[in-house]
């Protein structure tokens, strides 16, 4: 009995500890190919623009402007052509240290063919990808959903999701003479019916997104339009988010909350 609770502590410990020492190389590996970093702070203020949470987040990048770590908690590496191959995540629960893996995995061609996920020893496939003759992209195949994809002029034009075998959304897309999306015209679960419009600057940066339901279910209070504005600083960084809803029973939108972002660049 106790020989067994000893080799139980040794095993937890032994895990914890192998989690401990790959958290210790993932910060190892970010400091040693960081070539610098942006802090952002996110603000988000409620309809009366009181302050309602603040969170911080740092992005870490190497000298091929290449995202590496973001928030010393999510680390990235790449192929010799600049395509991602590897995610490992440190997960932290009590005392056990996990090192979360996903894994990218493309042909001779550079087309993203399967994606993997580990923990500890167990892998998992968790994604399959299909393409046309085209190389276009027409499936996604997850565990518990599957994405197909339709072209029209080398853009995609139609997206279905499967789930369970049956269809639990389906979008057709309109773009403008720029291949910006405009229109996505959405049904989810057959029965809810939705369009969402979308609008761009001068230079194609996205500043307003519009989710309008088609399908209404005649509460007052129920909120039939969202609306969500973009704005952004001579970077073309996003600086403020502002938010608004209306329902059933108003002609106008009402700002509901906003985000602002503060920017901080730091160089190695």
């Amino acid at each position: 009995m106790l020989k067994n609770f000893s080799l139980t502590v040794f095993t937890f410990l032994l895990v914890s500890c192998s989690g401990d020492i790959e958290s210790y190389k993932l910060l190892k590996y970010s400091d040693s190919n960081k070539k610098y970093q942006i802090d952002v702070i996110e603000r988000e203020y409620n309809e009366n623009d009181s302050l309602v949470f603040e969170k911080k987040n740092l992005t870490i990048f190497d000298s091929k402007n290449r995202i590496i770590n973001i928030n010393n908690s999510q680390f990235y590496f790449y192929n010799i052509h600049n395509k991602l191959t590897d995610e490992k995540s440190i997960y932290r629960r009590g005392w056990k240290t996990n090192i979360l893996r996903h894994t990218y995995i493309y042909d001779k061609d550079g087309k993203l063919r399967f994606e993997t996920f580990q923990i500890n020893s167990q892998i998992d496939t968790t994604g399959i990808y299909k393409y046309n003759n085209f190389n276009q992209l027409i499936e996604i195949k997850n565990p518990n959903l599957i994405k197909k994809f339709s072209y029209q002029e080398k853009k995609i034009s139609e997206e279905i999701e499967i789930i369970d075998d049956e269809i639990s959304k389906k979008s057709i897309f309109t773009y403008d003479l720029k291949d910006n999306k405009i229109i996505d015209n959405w049904i989810c679960n057959v029965s809810q019916k939705m369009k969402t419009y979308f609008k761009y600057n001068s230079k194609n940066k996205l500043i307003s997104k519009r989710d309008s339901c088609i399908t209404v279910f005649g509460n007052p209070n129920e909120f039939v339009e969202y609306l969500d504005q973009y704005f952004y600083d001579k970077n073309d960084s996003i600086i403020e988010k502002k938010m608004f809803g209306r329902v059933l029973s108003e002609k106008e939108f009402k700002i509901r909350s906003k985000t602002r972002y503060l920017y901080k660049k730091t160089v190695f």
